[in-house]
């Protein structure tokens, strides 16, 4: 199907679409879907499509997805007559990971035993199907994310890893390279935790380099103290930093306490991979400037 005239034919230049989601894309994406569950069994085949009607109910917000009273539908088809004639952009892409991430359960999980059903091999279709139709977004790591994001991502893992890929920053370079890991493996309590403790690492390594006292067990919040009151972001900026500082002192150790840091009680929490996702990129972020900020801090 790559090989086809209008695949070869269409013009490379027009720009991706970011705001609409086409009729043509979710049409070619269900149709993936349904050869790719059809030979499940009957009885599978209920059970796995009446689990994603009941999960995109869930997720719209709706008791019916399609007002079928005198023509009733099967989960399968009620789902994808939604998906493909009704829903928002937003929820076509909740229904395409719900169907993917419950896809991938079921083929670690030996519920599908299709050689065509390798996560892998789906997701790459599936982003062929995405790119060949000019939308601008695409399926990675469980979570749909904008093209362009995944770029400016990329960018900043690479300078984080770089930065930190020095002598002098050796722990830090470890655990954010460690969260990447835990990020990878979708072990996403794990990943908070040692992006934390990057970025955590990263302003003591920088206190002790400045003989900057601190103590050994300041949190977040107290430690970017110490970098207001040393001027390692200059006093004079302080007013222009408030986002930054407001950002760095709650956005990440937030995301952690809330999410992977203290007990779980009686109910096992999850954390979402997008949100994990968010958490790695913005200590990335936060780290790039610290070292930057280290390194053009002027030397007595």
């Amino acid at each position: 199907m790559d090989d086809l005239f209008s695949i070869r034919n269409k013009n490379k230049n027009l720009p991706l679409i970011y705001d609409n989601f086409p009729e043509k894309p979710k049409v070619q994406i269900f149709l993936l879907f349904g050869k790719l569950t059809y030979s499940l069994g009957e009885d599978t085949w209920e059970v796995f499509w009446t689990n994603v009607h009941s999960r995109i109910r869930e997720a719209v917000g709706k008791n019916d997805l399609i007002n079928g009273k005198f023509f009733p539908m099967s989960s399968f088809e009620e789902s994808k007559v939604y998906f493909e004639k009704k829903a928002s952009i937003e929820e076509s892409f909740d229904i395409l990971e719900i169907i993917m991430r419950l896809l991938k359960w079921c083929y670690e999980n030996d519920k599908i035993n299709i050689q065509d059903a390798d996560i892998e091999k789906i997701t790459k279709k599936i982003n062929k199907i995405l790119h060949n139709n000019d939308i601008g977004y695409e399926y990675s790591e469980g979570a749909i994310i904008r093209i362009d994001s995944k770029h400016l991502h990329k960018e900043i893992i690479n300078k984080t890893i770089n930065l930190t890929n020095n002598e002098l920053f050796t722990n830090a370079n470890e655990e954010y390279l460690s969260a990447l890991q835990h990020l990878k493996a979708e072990k996403n309590k794990e990943a908070l935790n040692d992006a934390l403790k990057a970025f955590e690492s990263t302003l003591k390594i920088i206190f002790d380099n400045f003989d900057w006292s601190y103590e050994s067990n300041a949190t977040s919040s107290k430690l970017l103290d110490i970098c207001f009151q040393n001027e390692l972001i200059p006093k004079y900026l302080a007013t222009h930093f408030t986002g930054l500082r407001a950002t760095l002192s709650s956005g990440i150790p937030t995301i952690r306490n809330k999410n992977g840091a203290h007990g779980q009680g009686s109910k096992a929490i999850t954390v979402p991979n997008s949100l994990a996702i968010y958490a790695i990129y913005l200590t990335g972020t936060s780290i790039n400037y610290l070292i930057d900020a280290f390194n053009d801090f002027p030397r007595k």
